[in-house]
C-alpha cells in the first residue's frame, strides 16, 4: 500500500478541532472588540456629559459670584457719596475717571443737590481735627444757618458766636470727592479786590490811548500786554484759589493785605506810553518789582498747600506740586529777570540817549512780562494738561472747583470792565458845551448799557448750560473769549477818551488824521466785542445745537429751514459786516458812536427775536395772526371808506 494515499482519521479530527477552537477565539475576540467599542462609546458619552456638567457648574458659579460682586459693588456705591458716588455709578468703581467724567459728575451732583435728593454726607468722609476746627471757627464767625447745618452733619458743635479768629489756620478744601455738600465761600474781600482792577482797567485805557496817539505798534503792544497780562493772571489765580479753598486766620489776611499793596503799586505805575518810554522814569522798575513780590506770595501759598492743605491729600499735593514746578517757579524767575533788567536800565538811563525805532534794551522788561502772559495762556490750554486728563485718574491730580462761584466771578469781572467804559465817558475831568461832546457821552453810555444787556443775554438762564459746565474745550474757549472781551472793552474805553479829548481840544492829537485813527480803532474794538459775545453764546449752546436751530422738523419727520431763525441769522451777518466797515461809511466821531450804539441795539433785538422764535413759537404765531388780522381789518376799513365816499360823491355829481 502506498503510504501517501493512506488516511489518518485521528489527524483529521485534530485539525477540525483546531479550526473550531480558532473560530471560537475569533468570535471571542470580536465580542471583546465589540464590548471595547461600546465601552469607548460609553466613555466618550460620559466624558462629554462630564464636560457639560462642569461647564454648567462653572456658569452657575460665575453667575453667583457676579451677583455677589454686584451686590458688593452696589453696597460699596451705597456707602459712597459726592463725586465719588457719581463717578462710580457712571463709569464703575475701579475705572479711570477723566476730566469729562468729572464734569458730568459735578453736573449730576449739582442737580441732585438742588433737587434736595442729596443727604448729609460730611460726616461720612474722614475729616481731620484741623478741618473740623476751621469749620467750627467759620460757623461761629458767620452765624449762618448753612454753616450751622454743616456742623450738625459733622456731629460737632459750633462755638456759639464766641470764636476768636486764629493766628494761623491751614487752607481747607471746599469740595472733597467724597462729600455731597460744598463748604460755602466766606471771602468778604472779593469785591474789594475787584476795586483795584477798576483802576487797572482805567490806567490800561490811558496807556492804550497814548499808544494809539503816539502811533506805536510793536512797542505799544509789548507795553500794553506786558501790563495787562500779569494783572489778569493775578486776578485769575486768586479766583481759582478761592473756588477751591477756604482760609480764615490772621496770617492769610495779612497775606491778602500785602498782595493788595503789591497790586496797587503795580496799577499805580501803569501810565502813559511816554512815561514807559522814558528810561529816566521809574514806572517800569516799580511795576516789575511789585509783580515779582506778588508772584512770590502766590508761590508761598502753593507751597503752603503742598505741606499744610487740608482735604484730599493726593490731588492737593499733586496739583500744588505741578503748579509750583511748571508755573510759579519758572514765572517767578522771569519776573526777577524783568526786574533786574529794569533796574539796570534805570541805573544806566543817561547812557540810553538814542532809542531804537522798533525795540531796544529798555523794552526788555515789559517784553518779558508780555511773554509771561503768553506762557500763562499756554499753561492753561497746554497739551500737557489735555494729555494728562486722558491718561490719569482726575482724582489724583485735580482739586474740584466750584463752577457756580467761577461763573459769578467772571460775570463780576465783566461788570468791572463796563464800569471802566462808563468812567472813561464821565471821568475825564474836562467838559465842554459842544453838542458833539454830549452826543458822544450820551450815545456812549447807551452803548455800554446795551452791551450790559447783550453780555448777560449771552449767559444761559440755566447755570448747568454754561460753558464752564461743558467739556474741556468749552472751558478753554470761554476763558479765552473773556480775555478778548476784556481787551476789547478796555480799548472801547480808550476810544471814548480819544473822541472826547479830540472834541475838547482839536490840537490834542499831534497829527491831522488822529481822529481817523481813533475811528478805526473804535470800529476794531467794537467789532471784537460783538463777535466775541456771539461766539460766547455759541460756546454755551454748542455748534451742533446752534446749526440745528436753523432747521425745523415737520410732522412727516423731514427737516426744513426754519425761516424766522434763518432770516435773523442773515440779518446778524449783515449787522456784523456793517460794523466791520463803519469807518468806510462814517468819518466823524460824533456820528460813529451813535452808529456803534445802533449796532449793539440791533444785535440785542435779534437775540429777542431768536428767543421768541425758538421758545415762544405759540406766542409768536398768535402775534403774527393778530398782526395779519389787523392788516386785513385796516384794508377792509379803507376799502369801505373808499366805497362810502364814492357813494356819497355820486349824488353830488348828479346835482
Amino acid at each position: 500500500m502506498d503510504p501517501s494515499t493512506s488516511t489518518n482519521p485521528a489527524a483529521d479530527d485534530g485539525a477540525g478541532e483546531n479550526d473550531a477552537y480558532i473560530a471560537s477565539l475569533l468570535d471571542e475576540l470580536n465580542e471583546a472588540r465589540k464590548k471595547l467599542r461600546e465601552k469607548d462609546s460609553l466613555l466618550n458619552e460620559t466624558q462629554e456629559r462630564l464636560l457639560t456638567l462642569e461647564e454648567t457648574v462653572k456658569q452657575i458659579t460665575t453667575t453667583n459670584e457676579d451677583e455677589k460682586a454686584d451686590d458688593h459693588t452696589g453696597q460699596k456705591i451705597d456707602h459712597m457719596h459726592g463725586l465719588d458716588r457719581e463717578l462710580a455709578q457712571s463709569i464703575g468703581i475701579d475705572s479711570v475717571a477723566t476730566y469729562g467724567h468729572y464734569v458730568n459728575a459735578q453736573r449730576n451732583l449739582r442737580f441732585r443737590r438742588r433737587s434736595s435728593a442729596v443727604t448729609s454726607a460730611l460726616s461720612t468722609t474722614f475729616r481731620s481735627e484741623g478741618e473740623i476746627g476751621v469749620i467750627q471757627h467759620i460757623a461761629g464767625r458767620t452765624h449762618s444757618a448753612e454753616w450751622d447745618e454743616i456742623c450738625e452733619d459733622l456731629d460737632v458743635n459750633d462755638v456759639n458766636g464766641h470764636a476768636m479768629t486764629p493766628l494761623y489756620s491751614p487752607p481747607v478744601q471746599r469740595q472733597r470727592y467724597g462729600d455731597d455738600k460744598v463748604l460755602p465761600h466766606v471771602g468778604w474781600g472779593d469785591l474789594f479786590f475787584d476795586l483795584f482792577f477798576v483802576g487797572a482797567a482805567y490806567n490800561l485805557g490811558v496807556l492804550l490811548k497814548s499808544i494809539i496817539v503816539a502811533d506805536q505798534g510793536v512797542r505799544g503792544c509789548m507795553y500794553f500786554f506786558g501790563s495787562l497780562g500779569p494783572l489778569w493772571a493775578c486776578w485769575d489765580n486768586e479766583t481759582f484759589y478761592q473756588s477751591r479753598y477756604l482760609t480764615i486766620d490772621y496770617c492769610h489776611r495779612i497775606t491778602e493785605v500785602l498782595r493788595y499793596i503789591f497790586v496797587a503799586f503795580a496799577i499805580f505805575n501803569i501810565t502813559e506810553f511816554q512815561n514807559y518810554y522814558d528810561p529816566l522814569n521809574a514806572n517800569i522798575l516799580i511795576y516789575t518789582l511789585s509783580m515779582t513780590l506778588e508772584q512770590m506770595m502766590q508761590l508761598a501759598l502753593r507751597v503752603e498747600l503742598y505741606f499744610k492743605g487740608l482735604g484730599d491729600d493726593v490731588p492737593i499735593k499733586n496739583h500744588s506740586l505741578h503748579e509750583i514746578k511748571f508755573r510759579k517757579l519758572p514765572f517767578l524767575a522771569m519776573y526777577i529777570a524783568a526786574f533786574v533788567v529794569a533796574a539796570i536800565s534805570y541805573s544806566r538811563a543817561n547812557e540810553f540817549t538814542d532809542r531804537g525805532k522798533v525795540w531796544d534794551f529798555n523794552d526788555l522788561p515789559m517784553t518779558i512780562t508780555a511773554v509771561i502772559y503768553l506762557l500763562e495762556l499756554l499753561y492753561e490750554f497746554s497739551w500737557y494738561q489735555l494729555g494728562q486728563i486722558q491718561t490719569k485718574d482726575v482724582r489724583t491730580y485735580f482739586v474740584p472747583v466750584i463752577v457756580d462761584y467761577l461763573i459769578k466771578r467772571y460775570g463780576e469781572f465783566t461788570l468791572l470792565l463796563l464800569g471802566e467804559c462808563i468812567l472813561s465817558l464821565l471821568g475825564i475831568g474836562e467838559t465842554t458845551t459842544s453838542k458833539y461832546y454830549y452826543m458822544i457821552v450820551i450815545f456812549g453810555i447807551v452803548t455800554v448799557i446795551w452791551l450790559l444787556f447783550l453780555i448777560f443775554e449771552s449767559e444761559p438762564s440755566d447755570a448747568q448750560a454754561h460753558a464752564l459746565w461743558g467739556n474741556r474745550w468749552n472751558t478753554v474757549c470761554y476763558i479765552l473769549l473773556i480775555q478778548i472781551i476784556t481787551i476789547s472793552l478796555i480799548g472801547l474805553g480808550a476810544s471814548f477818551k480819544i473822541f472826547l479829548h479830540t472834541v475838547i481840544d482839536e490840537n490834542t492829537l499831534p497829527y491831522d488824521d488822529g481822529r481817523d485813527i481813533g475811528i478805526k480803532f473804535f470800529v476794531v474794538v467794537l467789532s471784537l466785542v460783538v463777535v466775541s459775545l456771539e461766539l460766547l453764546n455759541l460756546c454755551h449752546v454748542g455748534i451742533k445745537r446752534a446749526v440745528g436751530h436753523l432747521f425745523q422738523t415737520t410732522e412727516g419727520g423731514k427737516r426744513k429751514l426754519y425761516w424766522p431763525v434763518f432770516v435773523v441769522a442773515l440779518i446778524k451777518v449783515g449787522i456784523f459786516l456793517f460794523c466791520f466797515t463803519l469807518n468806510q461809511w462814517i468819518h466823524e466821531a460824533e456820528h460813529i458812536v451813535p452808529a456803534g450804539c445802533a449796532v449793539v441795539v440791533a444785535l440785542s433785538i435779534t437775540r429777542v427775536v431768536v428767543y421768541f422764535s425758538l421758545h415762544q413759537q405759540a406766542l409768536l404765531k398768535r402775534t403774527m395772526e393778530i398782526v395779519r388780522q389787523s392788516v386785513d381789518s385796516a384794508k377792509t376799513a379803507v376799502f369801505r371808506a373808499a366805497t362810502l365816499r364814492q357813494e356819497v360823491e355820486r349824488p353830488c355829481n348828479r346835482v
